[in-house]
């Protein structure tokens, strides 16, 4: 296994998110805890995505707009 993709123990992550596909997480401090586990000494942020939490290396302000946009399609979903 390479240095930069460590495994994720079970007991760290719930699956994968139905929404987006990535690893999802309970709480923000267990999302915490698994991105200093798994990328130790990079600078790794955690958001939430419903009721779950996610891993990115992305700015906030990238998280945000991509969060937003995907709320103001939803509505437009639900009407299909």
């Amino acid at each position: 296994m390479s240095r930069r993709h460590k495994q994720v123990t079970v007991a760290n992550h719930l699956g994968k998110c139905e929404v987006c596909g990535k690893f999802r997480y309970r709480t923000k401090k267990g999302a915490k805890q698994a991105a200093a586990q798994i990328f130790p000494g990079q600078l790794m942020r955690v958001y939430d995505c419903g009721p779950w939490w996610h891993i990115t290396s992305q700015p906030t302000e990238v998280v945000t707009w991509h969060r937003d946009r995907a709320a103001a399609a939803e509505p437009a979903r639900r009407l299909r």
